[in-house]
């Protein structure tokens, strides 16, 4: 499988987890709380695929330069508050290679907004 295959493959499949959520949704309204705008999930450090990371870089450059900007401007202002936290933490950035105490150390509860949220907590 080539690799322009194996992400059509992979936006598929998030697709189908998409739709499965919106069943979830749908089925469980008062157990689930997911709406436009609301960014719970997208909030604190959490592990990526390489894929993931593929399709951000794709969805980045769509985005026009001022969006850009701003973004940019977020990670830096996280990266610099992560590196001194974990002076170690350097490109490539790479979260799981940090050795598991200091993830242990990872605040739990970090409520961080992911760079690519508006204002408003909608995604870019």
């Amino acid at each position: 499988m080539i690799l322009q295959e194996i992400i059509e493959a992979y936006r598929q499949l998030l697709t189908q987890i998409d739709s499965w959520f919106d069943q979830c949704l749908v089925a469980e309204p008062q157990q689930i709380i997911c709406s436009r705008g609301c960014s719970g999930c997208c909030r604190g450090l959490f592990d990526i695929t390489l894929l993931d990371a593929y399709l951000l870089q794709v969805g980045f450059r769509q985005l026009n330069s001022q969006q850009r900007t701003q973004v940019m401007i977020r990670v830096r202002s996280r990266l610099d508050t992560l590196q001194q936290q974990w002076p170690e933490f350097q490109f490539p950035y790479i979260l799981n290679n940090l050795p598991h105490q200091q993830w242990l150390e990872m605040p739990e509860n970090d409520l961080t907004p992911c760079p690519l949220l508006d204002d408003n907590g909608l995604c870019l």
